[in-house]
């Protein structure tokens, strides 16, 4: 049986206004998995704790076979992550902010970038202060993917793009998923996309667990 990606025992998180209840999740590789519910619900919380930003209260993490926090550096090299109030240098192009992450990054795949770029209708010359809000989100994918992780993590990485800016990312996820083995966490208030899409949705009904199968989703889930 393959080795899980993700890999949480008993994960809680505590603030003053907020709780997230004990749960456990474990996700294999080659899945897109989505995780729904109302803003304060935890979406955020969670990503934020695979990716080491968020240290939990109580609990077991494991990415990629990596314990975290013990082996937090190996587990961030196999992690790609892109969050809605993620920016660009507006005054830099594209092709700076690839060569930044690339000299950061020794897993960078410069041909999987230009084949980004190509598939995503994207400039490396085109400066960041001039791409659209679906461009921009589409660039911080290609600088997520370039990286060739093993664990892609958006947090309402969609919320903001027009429909046909989503579906060319939520297709590229897809593509990733079933073509390059790829495993996708994705956080979205828009229950629609990830209907027919993802392998697993969750809610989050503040700071719960409610798992629900692909199909049902759009009649199980609400959000605002």
């Amino acid at each position: 049986m393959p080795e899980p990606v993700v890999s949480l025992l008993q994960v809680s998180k505590r603030y003053p206004r907020f709780v997230l209840d004990p749960f456990d999740l474990e996700v294999g590789p080659n899945r897109l998995v989505g995780l729904v519910g109302p803003n304060g619900s935890g979406k955020s919380t969670l990503l934020r704790i695979l990716v080491g930003l968020v240290r939990p209260d109580s609990g077991q993490v494991r990415i990629c076979g990596h314990p975290v926090p013990q082996r937090q550096a190996d587990a961030k090299q196999e992690i790609g992550f892109v969050s809605e109030d993620m920016r660009l240098h507006a005054g830099a192009t594209l092709r700076w902010h690839a060569r930044l992450v690339r000299s950061l990054c020794p897993a960078w795949d410069e041909n999987r970038a230009n084949n980004l770029a190509e598939r995503l209708g994207l400039s490396w010359d085109q400066r960041a202060g001039s791409l659209s809000r679906g461009q921009t989100a589409k660039a911080m994918l290609l600088l997520a993917l370039a990286r060739r992780p093993r664990l892609l993590l958006l947090d309402e990485a969609t919320a903001a793009l027009d429909s046909e800016a989503r579906e060319d990312v939520l297709g590229e996820l897809g593509r990733l998923v079933s073509r390059e083995g790829v495993t996708v966490l994705l956080s979205s208030h828009h229950a629609a996309d990830l209907a027919g899409r993802a392998d697993e949705v969750f809610q989050l009904p503040e700071g719960r667990w409610e798992a629900f199968a692909p199909s049902p989703i759009r009649s199980a889930v609400s959000l605002r």
